[in-house]
């Protein structure tokens, strides 16, 4: 039997955490049972050179366009010559493209993949997303809260599979948090305020008086980075916090912090949570969407009310004073992660889910 053609849609790789799934699903399907391919609608940076597989790379700065009208044809002929069976997209306008030219193209799988709470929906985007959800006929998530939200929000009948994301849990490196210096690490888009990067500076305001060698680490970047120095600047904290701006080495600030903070409004499946978990970081994360799917509250990290910086302070706090709690809860989050969140059982998944949706 020869290889099943599967195509995944999505706006661009970029650096960001559904893009790196996106790369690592790519990368590692069963070439004896998947012959991958990708689409992106919109140029794509440096990341793209480590996806294994043909790449139909567009350019398509508006849907609603005869450019749009163009490209959608130009996607459906790609389809029909390398016959492709499944489509699979990442993001809105990827997913509108993508799902109507697979329908068109007669493609027997036609997946969308909802990985957030749909906090970034407006009235039109809602309406849009609702006309794409009709071209579909099979759904994946990466957490039961995104999944949960999306079937009410969009009246979806069928079953939402549930896959969590993959990480290359043996490549990552664990340092004991008894022997890192007590410092903290928020790793995050500054382009969205959303992460909530203004309330890991007002805790680490509240908490530098009494912990005055403590460093707090900015990790990322976007629009929003010189916002939030001058809030360190008039909290008076700028000498303890570092922007790091965009690094390719994430994992190198991992190992040198202790303690990893999640602190959005809205979270689908955070990777910077899994990456924490996996590097040795104790974890404190507000108790929202999929992230309390992750983590136990008093097992592997502690959960915290959004929105509020004296709650988070708190978490940040006990963790700061006992080392043996950080110690004991960044352990278990490593072996949680490898027992959930490894690539071999992601993509196992995602193949099965293909299987499944080809045979019905």
């Amino acid at each position: 039997m020869s290889p099943i053609p599967v195509l995944f849609c999505i706006d661009s790789i970029a650096p960001g955490g559904t893009e790196l799934q996106v790369v690592g699903l790519v990368n590692g399907l069963d070439r004896s049972l998947f012959t991958p391919h990708l689409c992106t609608i919109r140029p794509s940076e440096e990341l793209l050179k480590q996806v294994d597989c043909p790449v139909f790379e567009m350019d398509v700065p508006k849907l609603f366009s005869r450019n749009g009208l163009k490209s959608l044809n130009m996607l459906v002929r790609y389809i029909k010559e390398n016959n492709i069976q499944v489509v699979q997209t990442f993001f809105q306008d990827s997913t509108l493209l993508g799902l109507f030219a697979a329908k068109k193209a007669g493609v027997k799988a036609r997946i969308i993949s909802i990985r957030d709470m749909g906090f970034w929906r407006t009235p039109m985007t809602s309406m849009l997303m609702k006309i794409a959800t009709g071209k579909a006929n099979g759904f994946l998530s990466n957490s039961e809260a995104a999944a949960l939200e999306f079937k009410n929000s969009f009246q979806v009948k069928n079953n939402i599979k549930v896959i969590n994301n993959g990480l290359d849990t043996k490549g990552w490196g664990f340092n004991e948090p008894a022997d890192v210096e007590p410092s903290v690490v928020l790793v995050g888009n500054l382009n969205r305020h959303v992460k909530r990067a203004d309330i890991f500076l007002d805790a680490a305001a509240i908490l530098s008086p009494r912990y005055p060698s403590v460093k707090w680490y900015l990790v990322g970047d976007g629009e929003l980075k010189e916002q939030y120095r001058q809030q360190a600047v008039k909290a008076g904290i700028a000498d303890k916090v570092i922007f790091t701006g965009r690094v390719d080495d994430v994992a190198n600030y991992l190992y040198k912090c202790a303690i990893g903070v999640i602190c959005s409004d809205s979270e689908g499946s955070s990777n910077a949570l899994l990456e924490y978990m996996l590097s040795g970081c104790a974890v404190v994360a507000t108790a929202t969407g999929g992230t309390v799917e992750v983590i136990e509250n008093e097992v592997n990290g502690l959960l915290v009310p959004p929105s509020s910086p004296s709650a988070l302070a708190a978490g940040i706090g006990r963790l700061l004073s006992t080392t043996n709690v950080r110690v004991s809860m960044a352990a278990e989050a490593r072996r949680f992660v490898e027992r959930e969140f490894n690539w071999e059982k992601c993509i196992i998944s995602h193949q099965d889910y293909y299987t499944e949706m080809l045979r019905k």
